[in-house]
């Protein structure tokens, strides 16, 4: 699925925080970002580098 509809409810309100993708039906990757865009252009970046597609989120979860 697309990472928006895949972060929907995820609140991005102070500082910064962990978050976890899973994609790929097992492959996860975390990323520490600020905001919900700063999460989407890291996704783009990281499934750019590594040849994935950007629709392949199976979840984001937030770790505080």
């Amino acid at each position: 699925m697309d990472i928006r509809k895949a972060m929907k409810g995820i609140l991005f309100d102070t500082g910064t925080r962990d978050v976890q993708i899973g994609f790929n039906y097992g492959d996860e990757t975390e990323f520490t970002v600020r905001s919900s865009s700063e999460l989407i252009e890291c996704w783009q970046a990281f499934c750019k580098e590594n040849g994935f597609k950007q629709s392949s989120v199976d979840y984001v979860e937030s770790r505080y």
